[in-house]
Parts: structure tokens; C-alpha cells; sequence
């Protein structure tokens, strides 16, 4: 049997999302590190690209970073993938005169791109966000759009709150295969079929992984509105029959 790592990073738990869809009306719109004109500028959007919504104020508009957006660490810093410093800076170019994209945490896990002298190039953290002029968006709803929302209603009607009975942050690792579940949340489900846990993570990093034979380990947590464990990732090992 092989196995295939993938180096997830970590979630924070976050079980009511508030997050939506933006899609870009302009052509080459200027992607920026802050809500500013004078804003780091980190690359152009194509008109009809599609993010993830944040938040908007002052007529700028925060959204998820996409991977294509630089993000650099220091290898000082990190050991087999892991950050060993309290607080680590990943920045937009491989040097410390770059601004400052997001900050990540000791023992998070960053998944590389490549490596320049003493920098490691990686994907955006998932806390990662930019900043695009709101002139040039619009808040996109398609079909598949409108499905999630009315699951997010769903998902608010059941309880979502974390158990306060139970046991929190208990590493876990489970066996099986990854299948739909409510909006934001991913299900797994044994190779005899029995319910094991919700994972919480977010779909492009998910998505490719549903039907996949699959080891997860990470924290994981209780939740009032279910028996099953809510799973936080922190690595995940896709299996494949020889």
C-alpha cells in the first residue's frame, strides 16, 4: 500500500462561517497586501475571477488570499515542515524588508512551494487574507451558491455550539473516506460505511479529497447538534491500493 502525505495547515475552529462569494467585474484589478491605494501591490485579478468574501469597509474589499499570492517564512524557523518559533511572520517576498501577509503559530504546519537561500516559499496560511477595490466586485451567487447558503440555514437551525460537557482538543486519527456534509464540514465515513467524525476545513483543500481512502489525525471536538466528533486537521495521508 502507498501513502501519499499532505502537509495541511492548521485550522482554527470555527464552526458558523460568515463568509461569502466575490467575483471580479474589472480587468487586471490590482490584488493588495492592505485597504489602500498606497497597499503592497501582490498581483492582478482577471475579470470573473471568483474569492472568498470577508469583509468590506472604506470601499475596499477583504478576501480570502488565493494560493497564487507570494507568502515566505524563514527557514530558521521551521523544522520538517513545523514552525518551531512563537510567532512566526510570513511575508510577500523572501526577505524582512517584504510586508507582513499574516502570522502563524508555533507548531503550524506550512505546506512549500520552493526555497530560496535561507526562505521557504509556501501557500497562504489559511488566515491569510488581501485586499481588492470594491468598485471592481460583486457579491456572486450561482447555483451551487445558493445550495450552500441554504445549507448554512441548515446548519444554523441545528446547534453548532462546542459541548461543554466533553473533552476538547483531543488529538484523534481516523481511517476511512471523506464525503459530503453541511457547508463548511466534510464527513467520514469507514470502509464499512459507519459514520467516524466531521472534518472542518475549507473546499479547495477538501474537496479533491472526497471518495479518497484516507488516514487524518489532528484535535478534534464536540459539538452540541452531533454524536460525532468534529476533526481539526493536521495531516492527512492518502492511501492507494497497489
Amino acid at each position: 500500500m502507498k501513502f501519499f502525505l499532505i502537509s495541511i495547515i492548521i485550522f482554527t475552529i470555527c464552526i458558523k462561517s460568515e463568509s461569502y462569494h466575490v467575483q471580479v467585474t474589472g480587468d487586471r484589478v490590482s490584488l493588495r497586501l492592505t485597504p489602500s491605494q498606497n497597499g503592497e501591490l501582490l498581483g492582478r485579478a482577471m475579470k470573473g475571477e471568483k474569492f472568498i468574501g470577508i469583509k468590506s469597509t472604506n470601499g475596499w474589499q477583504e478576501v480570502e488570499a488565493p494560493e497564487y499570492i507570494p507568502a515566505w517564512v524563514s527557514s530558521n524557523y521551521i523544522s520538517n515542515n513545523i514552525v518551531t518559533a512563537n510567532k512566526l511572520n510570513v511575508r510577500i517576498g523572501p526577505n524582512r524588508n517584504y510586508g507582513v501577509l499574516t502570522v502563524i503559530s508555533k507548531g503550524d504546519i506550512i505546506k512549500q512551494k520552493e526555497i530560496f537561500n535561507d526562505w521557504i516559499k509556501i501557500y497562504p496560511p489559511t488566515n491569510s487574507s488581501i485586499w481588492i477595490t470594491k468598485d471592481y466586485t460583486e457579491i456572486y451567487k450561482s447555483q451551487n451558491t445558493i445550495k450552500e447558503e441554504e445549507l448554512e440555514k441548515v446548519t444554523e437551525n441545528l446547534s453548532l455550539d462546542l459541548d461543554a460537557s466533553m473533552q476538547q482538543g483531543i488529538e484523534a486519527r481516523y481511517l476511512g473516506f471523506v464525503k459530503n456534509s453541511y457547508a463548511g464540514l466534510y464527513e467520514m465515513v469507514s470502509l464499512e460505511g459507519k459514520q467516524l467524525c466531521l472534518i472542518r476545513g475549507r473546499k479547495y483543500q477538501l474537496e479533491p479529497l472526497i471518495d479518497k481512502n484516507i488516514v487524518i489525525s489532528g484535535k478534534e471536538y464536540y459539538i452540541l447538534s452531533s454524536v460525532l466528533p468534529v476533526i481539526q486537521p493536521e495531516l492527512i495521508e492518502i492511501l492507494e491500493n497497489e
